[in-house]
């Protein structure tokens, strides 16, 4: 997590503000994904969100949705997708890189797994759009265990208390939907 909060400590000195780039895992291809995260991170991207395929996900838009589905049905798995990090960091990539998914396929691989197989493989921290923060706190002990950031959400209907709820909880930075 060291890395993630470096990148928005250093930006928020310079006055800069942190570009997340977002990359579905494992499309075009599994093959391609290093090198797209490689590619963003050249013009300019500080941090890589990189996208787990679900089957369902619910709080993504028609072009996410779709590069998922195409990862899935090309065999893409959260183990592939944790894979890629390593491969990334064996690479020469050393922007931070946190996993966005969902709470199923990461339930099923088991929490506990999940966290330490990220740690090794490199990440920084999850993403995690259907985790509310009053269910957060199984994943946050795992979080702070492997030292990974857990990021939860605010959005613009969000009431204070749950902005303050979620921004309290958050480590690495608090994902902040636009209207």
């Amino acid at each position: 997590m060291k890395r993630l909060e470096q990148t928005f400590t250093d930006n928020r000195i310079k006055e800069e503000t942190t570009l997340v780039a977002y990359i579905t895992s494992g499309y075009p291809s599994l093959g391609e994904t290093v090198g797209l995260i490689r590619a963003a991170v050249d013009a300019g991207a500080d941090v890589i969100e990189l996208g787990v395929p679900f089957s369902d996900p619910l709080g993504d838009g028609p072009v996410i949705q779709a590069t998922g589905q195409a990862a899935l049905d090309t065999g893409t798995t959260t183990a592939a997708t944790i894979d890629v990090v390593a491969e990334a960091r064996a690479a020469g990539v050393e922007a931070p890189i946190v996993l966005m998914g969902y709470c199923n396929p990461f339930l099923r691989y088991g929490l506990t797994q999940l966290y330490d197989d990220a740690r090794t493989a490199g990440a920084d921290g999850f993403v995690v759009p259907d985790l509310p923060v009053s269910e957060g706190g199984p994943w946050l002990e795992r979080a702070r265990a492997a030292d990974l950031g857990q990021s939860f959400f605010a959005a613009p209907g969000s009431s204070p208390e749950r902005i303050a709820a979620s921004s309290a909880a958050s480590r690495g930075f608090l994902y902040v939907l636009a209207a």
